[in-house]
């Protein structure tokens, strides 16, 4: 059984910047990310507020013409979720 090399922490660590700094500069599809935020809303469920998300139907239609925008993925991400 052969073992992956471990990279060095501060590898990984650069290679984390650089992707995030892809991810600040980067083009975004409005639409697509709303989409890619319900579906990752779709794994909520709260016990104590016994609400279960998979359950509620969301109806969705956007403009076709709305252009790409530059922003922070995560960060609209968490706006949609908030």
């Amino acid at each position: 059984m052969s073992k992956k090399p471990v990279r060095p922490l501060k590898v990984r660590k650069l290679e984390r910047i650089v992707e995030i700094s892809r991810q600040l500069s980067a083009t975004h599809d409005l639409a697509t990310l709303l989409l890619d935020t319900v579906e990752l809303a779709k794994s909520d469920y709260d016990l104590k507020k016994q609400y279960d998300f998979k359950k509620i139907c969301i109806e969705t239609e956007f403009d076709p013409d709305i252009p790409k925008m530059l922003c922070d993925k995560s960060k609209i991400q968490q706006v949609f979720l908030n």
